[in-house]
């Protein structure tokens, strides 16, 4: 097992190799055999990672704004060369682009993670008379009962849900895998001029760090993004909380 979380730690985040060991070791438990996760050969290589700095902090994923979003928006229709150099047709650059613009409002507006939106179905798309919508979120990591969890969605995006819903409104909603998303999301955010460094996660991350700046409690915030611990969020919106910090307030109040 030691051997095989280092061979993992060389191509998976930090956090992964954690889970891994954690994984093994439940799966252990549960079945009444030794945890192998407890021997010492599989702590010392974790503590190794730790050392090496493989196993600190990870990067954190860049946040993608309201701002930005409308910059996807403006730009996302627009022709793309493919791997091989070919320019898109119109017609290809306005149907991949409007997947695009439904994914990245989708994601924002219901905070979702990349599993859950690969695992959207049309079944749990709903419109509401004032032109809002409702995501049924049916199961995420933090979810393991399948309870799900209803989410609010804008008008603009239920807006370009419709305009990508096929004939019938069946199956899935993008048909894309979680790598996908993320190479989407991207690509979509590179065309737009955002820069590199964007991911899956962005808009998980960007749409917390906009509740924080919109003065949404750490508990709003936990409860809409399907939190159960606030190690996460509070680490996205820390800049956003600084800005509404006693200090900040008190230089705003006297102007200087």
């Amino acid at each position: 097992m030691a051997a095989y979380l280092a061979e993992r730690a060389e191509t998976v985040k930090p956090a992964t190799v954690r889970l891994a060991a954690a994984a093994i070791g439940h799966r252990h438990r549960q079945n009444g055999l030794p945890n192998p996760a407890a021997a010492e050969g599989v702590r010392i290589v974790l503590a190794g990672l730790a050392r090496q700095g493989q196993a600190g902090a990870q990067r954190q994923a860049k946040g993608i704004s309201r701002e930005d979003l409308a910059a996807i928006r403006a730009t996302a229709c627009r022709p793309r060369r493919g791997r091989g150099g070919r320019l898109e047709s119109r017609r290809q650059a306005r149907a991949r682009g409007r997947v695009d613009i439904a994914l990245c409002c989708t994601m924002f507006d219901g905070m979702l993670r990349r599993s859950e939106a690969a695992a959207l179905t049309w079944a749990d798309v709903s419109g509401e008379a004032d032109g809002s919508g409702r995501l049924i979120v049916r199961r995420s990591k933090t979810d393991a009962e399948g309870e799900g969890k209803a989410l609010w969605i804008s008008p603009e995006t239920m807006a370009a849900l419709d305009a990508i819903r096929g004939e019938g409104g069946a199956g899935p909603v993008f048909g894309l895998s979680g790598q996908q998303i993320s190479r989407r999301i991207a690509a979509v955010c590179e065309a737009a001029g955002l820069g590199k460094g964007y991911s899956g996660h962005s808009l998980r991350v960007g749409a917390a760090q906009a509740l924080a700046g919109a003065n949404i409690s750490l508990a709003g915030i936990m409860e809409n993004g399907r939190w159960q611990s606030s190690r996460m969020p509070a680490r996205y919106t820390r800049n956003a909380a600084a800005a509404q910090s006693a200090m900040a307030r008190l230089y705003g109040r006297n102007g200087r």
